[in-house]
């Protein structure tokens, strides 16, 4: 039996990104906090600032060994605190609360009655109006002889 070492290990995985003249090879890292779970090793995925993701893989000991990850010796003084956050129970999430109902708005304020529409003056018979008014009634009368 393979005897593997609790802490944090990188996956390293070189690729060809791009095509054709763009293209450029990268190299993608990922850590994992590997630790001893009985005949098994439990692989918790960190992210870029090795705080968990959630995502755990449960291997062999030989299973790791051939995936070919490396492990960190200076990264062992973080180890404990993200093995703490791994093991602290998750946050108890309280439902909602019902929605509270709203107090009912006052009725609107009566509008000021408006005053009444201005009257319209009556025209003496002889007086005629402007001439605009006139062409409304035709051409008859916008000359006169």
């Amino acid at each position: 039996m393979n005897q593997i070492t609790d802490g944090i290990y990188l996956k390293s995985k070189a690729s060809r990104v791009g095509t054709g003249h763009t293209a450029s090879n990268v190299t993608f890292r990922s850590f994992y906090l590997v630790r001893s779970a009985g005949e098994r090793v439990e692989c918790f995925l960190l992210d870029d600032k090795l705080n968990p993701t959630g995502i755990k893989e449960s291997l062999t000991p030989g299973e790791l060994t051939q995936k070919g990850w490396q492990h960190l010796p200076q990264l062992q003084k973080r180890y404990p605190g993200i093995c703490a956050k791994l093991d602290a129970p998750p946050a108890v999430k309280e439902p909602a609360q019902a929605p509270q109902a709203r107090p009912t708005p006052p009725p609107p304020a009566a509008k000021p009655e408006s005053p009444p529409p201005a009257q319209k003056r009556d025209k003496p018979e002889g007086e005629e109006g402007n001439w605009w008014e006139l062409t409304a009634k035709g051409s008859g009368g916008l000359f006169k002889k």
